[in-house]
C-alpha cells in the first residue's frame, strides 16, 4: 500500500507545485469530515467573501492565477496551518513569484559577502523581526541605523548570510565609506557593483542617473541580495536600489535616513546589547576562568556597546600579565576609559571622531557641552543653555544630532547620551573650549535649572517665596500653569538637580550648591524625599558660612533640622530651627522666625514631647496671627490639631483643623485643605466611624490629584484602605493599596511603600496568613532600617510582635516587641510608642506562662500614660482583663497613639 505524504510547503518552487500542495492541505483539513477535501464554497466562506468569489478562488487554488501574497495567507490560516507552516507558505509565495518573474540569469552567481561573524550573540529576536519583513511583507529596502560600534554591519552581514538562499542570483557587498574622510560617490559605486557582476558599459554613463540606469538594467528584475554598508545619505544610496521587488537591500548607517523611509523602505534602528548577550561576547571574545563580577563590571563601563567589548575583551586576551581587575579598574578611570577601548588600529575613539567630524560646528558644539551636562535625561532647555545658541538653533542642532546617532531621544524634546559618548563629548569639550568658556556654558544650565525650580517653588508654595534671584535668556525662562505642571517638572527633572551639585563643584560655581536643593526643599518635602538632598545641606551650611550669606546660613540650618527630624533626631533638630530663629530674627524675617517655633513644635512631638509641642504651635499661632499671616496661622492650627489627634483630644483637633481648612480655603492653598481634610478622616477611623473617615479621605484625594500630589495621594489611598480594612471590607481595600503601591515606586519614596506594606500586611493577618503577613512586615522593616526612619522601624517591630505572636511563636514576637521598646524608648522617645511595645510584649510573655513579667510591663505601660490619651485604650483594657487586673473604678486606661 502507498501513503501518500501530507502538504509540505517547501516542495513548491512553481505554480503547478503551489496547486498541488494546496490540495494536500486542503485534504489534510478536511480529515473527519467524510470529503476528500474543503469544498470550494466553504474554503470561500471561510474566507469571508461572498459565494460570487468562488472562481476567483478556484483560479488561485488551482494555480491558473498567481495568488497574492496576502490572499495565500488567509487561504492557508482557513485550511488550518500552524503559525509554522505559515511561514513556510509564505516562503513559497516567494519563490513562485521569483520564477515567473520573466529574466535572464546570470552566467555565473556572484558572492561577495563579507564572512559573517562568528561570535555574533543577543540579537535572534532582532533577526527575527527583519526577516519576517523580509518574508511575509516583501520588503524591498531595510535601513538600519545606529550609533558607531553598536554593530549594524554585524547584524545585516547575519541577516544577508540567513536570507542569501532566497536571491541565488547573486549577494553583494559594497563599503560606501560613510565613515571615512572620503566618502564613495554613487557613480563610483555603481561602478564597482557593475564591475562585480562582470558588467562594463559600452559606454561610459556621464551622470551617477546613468550609472543607475545601467545596473538596473543589468539585474532585470533578478533576485539579487545588496548590502549598502557605512551609507551617508539617502543621496549617495537612491541611484543603487535595484528597482525590483526580486531583490533586498540592506543598507546600513550611523545616519537615521529618512529619504528611504519615506520611499518605502523598513527602517530598524540598532541599540545596545542586552546585558547577558554583552556578558557572553566578552567571555566569547576574551580570556576564559575569570572571575565573573569583574567580568560584570567590564561589561557595564563598556556600555553593551559590541565594538567596546570586542576592543576590550582582546587588549585582555593580549596583555597575560594584566587581571581582569586591572582593566575594570582601568576603565572605571573616566580619563583613560576609551583609551583603555583600543586593540591595533582599531578604537572606539576614532570611530566617534569620525563621525564627529562630519558634523557642521553649530551640531559640534552643542554635543561636546552636552558632556558638561551629568549623565542621564536633558531637556532641550538645558541643552540650549549649555551651547549658548537660541531655542530655535539649539533645537535644529539636536535633531541632527539624533539623525547620525549621536544621541538618542527618549521622549519629545528629551535627549540622552549612551556613557561612551558622553565620556567622549566631555573629551572634546575639554580639548576644545577654555576652562572659562565651559564655567560659562556650565552656570547657564545651571541658572536655567535653579530659575525653573524657584519657579516650580513660586507655584507650589507662593506663600513662602524663597528671597533668591536669577536672569535667563527669555528662551529658558520657565513658568507653570499649576501645581500639577510644576510637580510634574520636578519630577522629570528630580535626578538632574539633584546632581546639579557636581556641575557646580567642577567650576567652584559654590552657591548653587545651596541655592538648588533649597528651591527644591519643599517638593522634595512633598515626595518625602528629604534624604535625597540631605547630604547636601550640610556642604551648603559650609559653603554659605564662608560666604558669609547669613540667608543661606538660616535655610541650610532650618533644612538640616529637616533631616534631623526626619531620622528621630528630634533634639539636633530643635536646636537647629532655634538656632535659625534666631538667625531670621536677626535679619528682619519674623514671618520665617515664627515658621520656626511650628518646625521645633513638629520635633517636640514626634519626640513624644506633647507639651512642649503645643506651646511652640501656640506661640507661632500668636505671632503669625500678629503679623497677619494667614498661612502661617493656617500652618500652625493644622500643627496645634495634629498634637491634639496623637493625644486623643479629638475635640480639640477637629476644631483646629476646621479652622486651618477655613484659612488655607481663604487663601486657595488646596494642598493644605487636602491635608487637613485627610487627617479629619484619621480621626473619624480613630473614633471607629469609618464611613465618615470614608468620605473625608474622598474629599482629599479629589484635591490631591487635581494638584498632582502623587505622595498625598498614595497616602489617601492607604489610609482609606486602612478604613475600609477596620470596617471588615479587605476586598474593597485591596485595589487602593495596589494603587498606591504603584505610585510610591513611582515617585522613589521608600517610606510610602512601607506603609503600604504594614497596611497589607494587617490584610493579610486578618486573612490569618501570618507567614505572608510576617514576609510583608519584613520587608517595610529594611525599608525603615535602610532610609533610617525610626519611627517607622518601631513600629514595624511591634506589628511584627503581634503578627509573630498569633502565628504561635511568642518567643520570637518577645524580641521583636522588646527591640520595639528599645527603639521607642532610645531613638525616638516616644512615650505612646512604648505603651504600645509594653502591651505586645506583656502578651507574650503571659503567652510564654510569665505571668509575673507580664504584670511589670503592664504596669509600666499605665505609668506612662499620665497626660496622654489614645485609641489603644481598649488595647491595654483586653491585656489588663487578661491579667485579671482591671482598674479599680472599671474605666478604661488612656495610652498614647
Amino acid at each position: 500500500m502507498t501513503t501518500t505524504a501530507g502538504p509540505d510547503p517547501q516542495r513548491v518552487h512553481k505554480p503547478d507545485d503551489l496547486a498541488a500542495e494546496l490540495g494536500l492541505l486542503s485534504a489534510r483539513a478536511a480529515r473527519g469530515t467524510g470529503r476528500s477535501r474543503v469544498s470550494l464554497a466553504e474554503l470561500t466562506r471561510r474566507l469571508g467573501l461572498p459565494a460570487s468569489s468562488k472562481s476567483t478562488v478556484h483560479s488561485y487554488v488551482t494555480g491558473k492565477t498567481m495568488v497574492p501574497a496576502e490572499v495565500l495567507d488567509a487561504i492557508v490560516i482557513a485550511l488550518g496551518a500552524s503559525p509554522g507552516e505559515q511561514r513556510e507558505w509564505a516562503d513559497a509565495w516567494y519563490r513562485v513569484s521569483a520564477s515567473r518573474a520573466p529574466r535572464k540569469a546570470l552566467k555565473s552567481p556572484v558572492n561577495t559577502l563579507i564572512g559573517a561573524d562568528p561570535d555574533f550573540t543577543g540579537r535572534d529576536d532582532e533577526l527575527e523581526t527583519l526577516t519576517e519583513q523580509v518574508i511575509t511583507r516583501g520588503a524591498a529596502v531595510l535601513a538600519i541605523d545606529g550609533m558607531a560600534g553598536i554593530g549594524k554591519t554585524t547584524l545585516a552581514v547575519e541577516l544577508a548570510h540567513r536570507l542569501a538562499a532566497r536571491f541565488p542570483d547573486g549577494q553583494l557587498f559594497i563599503d560606501l565609506q560613510a565613515n571615512t574622510d572620503e566618502e564613495l560617490d554613487p557613480a563610483h559605486a555603481l561602478a564597482r557593483l557593475l564591475a562585480m557582476l562582470n558588467k562594463t558599459p559600452a559606454q561610459r554613463p556621464a551622470t551617477a542617473a546613468e550609472w543607475g540606469e545601467v545596473w538596473r538594467a543589468t539585474l532585470g528584475g533578478r533576485g539579487v541580495l545588496v548590502v549598502l554598508d557605512n551609507a551617508a545619505s539617502t543621496e549617495q544610496v537612491e541611484h543603487l536600489l535595484p528597482g525590483s521587488t526580486n531583490s533586498l537591500v540592506l543598507v546600513t548607517s550611523r545616519r537615521r535616513l529618512d529619504g528611504l523611509r519615506v520611499r518605502g523602505a523598513v527602517s530598524h534602528s540598532v541599540d545596545i546589547l542586552p546585558h547577558p548577550a554583552a556578558v557572553s561576547l566578552f567571555t566569547t571574545v576574551g580570556r576564559k576562568g575569570e572571575d565573573p563580577a569583574v567580568i560584570d563590571q567590564i561589561v557595564r563601563l563598556c556600555g553593551g556597546l559590541p565594538l567596546a567589548i570586542r576592543l576590550v575583551a582582546a587588549a585582555l586576551a593580549a596583555r597575560p600579565s594584566w587581571t581582569a581587575a586591572d582593566m575594570a579598574e582601568e576603565l572605571a578611570d573616566e580619563q583613560t576609559r576609551l583609551r583603555a577601548m583600543r586593540a591595533e588600529n582599531k578604537s572606539v575613539r576614532a570611530a566617534f571622531e569620525l563621525s564627529y567630524r562630519r558634523l557642521a560646528e553649530p551640531e559640534q558644539v552643542v554635543f561636546r557641552r552636552l558632556g558638561l551636562h551629568v549623565p542621564g535625561d536633558l531637556g532641550l532647555p538645558v541643552a540650549v543653555a549649555l551651547s549658548g545658541c537660541g531655542n530655535a538653533p539649539g533645537r535644529d542642532a539636536l535633531d541632527k544630532l539624533v539623525e547620525y546617532s549621536f544621541v538618542k531621544e527618549v521622549g519629545r524634546h528629551r535627549y540622552r547620551l549612551h556613557d561612551l559618548m558622553r565620556q567622549f563629548a566631555r573629551e572634546c569639550v575639554a580639548e576644545t573650549d577654555p576652562r572659562p568658556e565651559r564655567k560659562r556654558a556650565t552656570a547657564r544650565a545651571l541658572d536655567y535649572y535653579l530659575h525653573a525650580a524657584l519657579s516650580a517653588h513660586a507655584t507650589l508654595m507662593p506663600y513662602r517665596p524663597i528671597k533668591d534671584e536669577v536672569v535667563v535668556l527669555p528662551d529658558l525662562a520657565r513658568e507653570f500653569a499649576d501645581e500639577q505642571a510644576a510637580v510634574e517638572w520636578c519630577d522629570l527633572e528630580l535626578d538632574n538637580l539633584l546632581s546639579c551639585r557636581g556641575m557646580a563643584a567642577e567650576f567652584d560655581l559654590q552657591s548653587y550648591i545651596w541655592r538648588v536643593p533649597r528651591a527644591i526643599a519643599h517638593f522634595l518635602g512633598l515626595r518625602a524625599g528629604i534624604d535625597d538632598a540631605g547630604n547636601q545641606y550640610g556642604l551648603g551650611l559650609s559653603l554659605a558660612t564662608i560666604s558669609s550669606d547669613q540667608r543661606a546660613v538660616a535655610d541650610m540650618t532650618a533644612r538640616i533640622g529637616d533631616v534631623n527630624n526626619a531620622h528621630g533626631n528630634h533634639a539636633a533638630a530643635i536646636d537647629g530651627y532655634l538656632g535659625a530663629r534666631e538667625l531670621y530674627l536677626r535679619l528682619g524675617d519674623p514671618v520665617a522666625a515664627a515658621d520656626m517655633l511650628n518646625r521645633a513644635g513638629i520635633g517636640h512631638r514626634m519626640n513624644g514631647r506633647y507639651t512642649a509641642a503645643l506651646e511652640r504651635h501656640s506661640q507661632a499661632l500668636t505671632e503669625h496671627s500678629g503679623l497677619d499671616d494667614a498661612f502661617g496661622a493656617a500652618e500652625s492650627h493644622y500643627l496645634i490639631a495634629m498634637v491634639h489627634r496623637v493625644t486623643g483630644a479629638y475635640p480639640a483637633a477637629l476644631d483646629n483643623h476646621r479652622q486651618a481648612i477655613d484659612l488655607y480655603g481663604r487663601l486657595g492653598y488646596a494642598l493644605g485643605e487636602a491635608r487637613s481634610i485627610a487627617n479629619i478622616g484619621v480621626i473619624h477611623r480613630l473614633l471607629g466611624d469609618y464611613e465618615a473617615a470614608h468620605s473625608q479621605y474622598q474629599r482629599a484625594l479629589v484635591i490631591y490629584r487635581g494638584t498632582g500630589d502623587q505622595r498625598g495621594v498614595g497616602n489617601t489611598l492607604n489610609n482609606m484602605a486602612s478604613a475600609l480594612e477596620l470596617a471588615g471590607h479587605p476586598e474593597r481595600a485591596l485595589p487602593l493599596l495596589d494603587e498606591a503601591m504603584s505610585i510610591f515606586s513611582a515617585i522613589r519614596n521608600p517610606g510610602g511603600v512601607a506603609d503600604v506594606l504594614r497596611v497589607t500586611a494587617r490584610l493579610k493577618t486578618r486573612a490569618g496568613a501570618f507567614a505572608e503577613a510576617e514576609s510583608e512586615l519584613l520587608e517595610a522593616l529594611d525599608i525603615y532600617r535602610a532610609t533610617r526612619a525610626s519611627f517607622g522601624t518601631a513600629g514595624v517591630l511591634t506589628q511584627l510582635a503581634s503578627v509573630v505572636r498569633r502565628a504561635g511563636r511568642p518567643g520570637d514576637a518577645l524580641t521583636y516587641a522588646t527591640e520595639s521598646l528599645e527603639w521607642y524608648r532610645d531613638e525616638v522617645s516616644s512615650r505612646g510608642g512604648q505603651v504600645n511595645a509594653l502591651i505586645e510584649a506583656a502578651h507574650c510573655l503571659l503567652d510564654t506562662g510569665e505571668h509575673d513579667a507580664a504584670c511589670e510591663h503592664a504596669s509600666a505601660a499605665e505609668a506612662l500614660c499620665v497626660d496622654l490619651g489614645s485609641s489603644t485604650a481598649n488595647a491595654l483594657a483586653t491585656l489588663l482583663d487578661r491579667l485579671g487586673a482591671r482598674p479599680p473604678d472599671g474605666g478604661n486606661p488612656v495610652v498614647a497613639d
